[in-house]
């Protein structure tokens, strides 16, 4: 009891604090105060921030907080070069590069290292959120189940592009639900689509013509076939600047009456190479669609059955001038030929387009 007392009536002698500990406190105060201060801005203030700068200034701004890492992310809106989705039964691979950086989300195998397969989660959901780039590439090298082509459609969901690529190098049930997904909300008017199936991999043309149907308006169309003849090939690019491996005429066909007169309506410039069944009246009407098009440049390349050709050439009461040799057929009035030339076996190559002041085609730069 004595002690204790004592111990309270002892005099308090604790330090007094100097100038520097003043000093720091004050320092210390200042900076919990900015801290503070930035950590209040309004998150629609950083996101009209972050959405004024470019890729490049936005990546190392992420480096330096989290917060800033999830308002990028959140931002979504960036600018590609190239987006490439590789769906093999190796690995799922989205590649997302811009001034040679690359950006990335993957499963399977890659590199001998084994990764979780990709899942439907936020982050991957969200990771091209808004994007854009001027090449848009899918290889598919296996066939989807269900679950695989909703998770591309999801991730690729808002990303718009000025030029898309998809190579099927298996039939997919699934690939009628994968390919129109890119084409919703989308202003295509201006954008080039290359389809392209491997010919010993297509089984189904009716799966493909009813793909070809969904296709909104497109600046310019190819679609295309593996083509091995290494002659017919070289025609092919010095012809039309085309750079892949086409199809032989043989096989299943994608082109019909209503193919061809839905896509006459809604490309610029058009190539379908690969095996056609059109009729002569059905190769007329879409040739009406061209003659009536206000559009100084349009082209649509096509293969034909000789029969079909002949039966056309042969018409007796055909408003039409014939051009040359080859029986083509001009429309002055509109500036439009129909040409037939390169017989390939059983089928003609057809050319319909704009000609010039001197009745030759327009050239159409692949470009």
């Amino acid at each position: 009891m004595l002690s204790s007392l004592k111990k309270k009536m002892l005099p308090n002698r604790s330090k007094k604090p100097t100038l520097f500990d003043l000093l720091k406190k004050e320092d210390d105060e200042e900076k919990t105060q900015a801290q503070a201060s930035i950590s209040v801005l309004p998150d629609d203030l950083l996101l009209m921030i972050f959405d004024n700068l470019s890729m490049e200034e936005r990546t190392p701004l992420g480096t330096t907080c989290k917060r800033f890492r999830e308002l990028d992310f959140e931002l979504g809106k960036r600018k590609f070069d190239s987006i490439y989705v590789n769906w093999s039964k190796k690995c799922h691979h989205f590649t997302g590069r811009v001034a040679g950086i690359d950006y990335n989300i993957y499963g399977g195998t890659i590199e001998g290292k084994v990764y979780p397969h990709l899942q439907a989660t936020r982050h991957n959901l969200r990771f091209f959120r808004k994007a854009f780039a001027k090449q848009l590439i899918i290889s598919f090298a296996m066939k989807l189940d269900k679950s695989e082509a909703e998770l591309i459609s999801s991730i690729l969901k808002t990303v718009t592009f000025r030029e898309l690529g998809v190579f099927f190098e298996a039939t997919n049930e699934y690939d009628a639900d994968v390919i129109p997904s890119l084409f919703k909300h989308r202003d295509l008017e201006l954008a080039k689509v290359t389809l392209c199936w491997k010919r010993s991999f297509f089984h189904d043309g009716k799966r493909a013509r009813n793909l070809v149907m969904k296709l909104p308006p497109v600046k310019k169309l190819q679609i295309e076939f593996e083509y091995s003849d290494n002659k017919f090939k070289r025609f092919l690019n010095k012809k039309f600047g085309l750079f892949n491996e086409f199809a032989t005429v043989d096989g299943e066909y994608v082109l019909d009456d209503a193919t061809l007169q839905h896509i006459t309506s809604n490309t610029n410039h058009a190539v379908i190479v690969g095996k056609s069944k059109c009729s002569a009246q059905g190769i007329l009407n879409a040739f009406k669609i061209v003659r009536q098009s206000p559009l100084e440049k349009k082209l649509v390349f096509f293969f034909a059955p000789r029969p079909i050709i002949e039966e056309i050439i042969s018409m007796p009461n055909l408003c039409f001038d014939n051009y040359d040799w080859n029986h083509d057929l001009i429309d002055r009035s509109s500036k439009s030929l129909l040409a037939f030339s390169e017989k390939t076996g059983a089928f003609c190559t057809v050319s319909m387009g704009k000609v010039d002041e001197n009745g030759k085609m327009i050239s159409w730069n692949i470009d």
